[in-house]
């Protein structure tokens, strides 16, 4: 039996507090081990490491949810993102320059763990 879209709707809210205190290493209360599709590398650790390096080439950070759409096992949200480029990223020398990002998410629950999660980032837009 699935989640009620309520208890949806907190969950995805409580990931994402999370991901704008940049509690990382807390993430795996909330997507799965296996999660999928939000990189070259699969899996919890890989992910973690992906959305620490945000943090740390834009320490101020911060995920703004625009909208959410939840419908059975699948979520879908749309957020803007935004920080100042002040740490090294994907190899690129911090510019001191503010990125602000439109980004699609869509993931499945299964349960309560995120096992998919599709994202678009891209480090051209610095």
């Amino acid at each position: 039996m699935g989640l009620e879209r309520a208890d949806v709707v907190a969950l995805y809210e409580r990931y994402l507090t999370l991901c704008n205190e940049h509690r990382f290493d807390q993430l795996g209360a909330f997507v799965d081990e296996r999660v999928s599709g939000s990189g070259s590398v699969d899996g919890l650790a890989a992910y973690i490491e992906r959305v620490k390096a945000v943090g740390v080439g834009f320490p101020d950070y911060h995920w703004e949810l625009q909208g959410l759409i939840v419908e059975a096992n699948t979520i879908a949200a749309r957020l803007i993102g935004r920080g100042t480029h002040t740490g090294v990223f994907h190899g690129i020398a911090p510019t001191g320059r503010e990125m602000r990002m439109a980004k699609a998410w869509s993931g499945v629950q299964r349960r309560s763990p995120i096992t998919t999660k599709y994202l678009g980032w891209g480090a051209r837009s610095l």
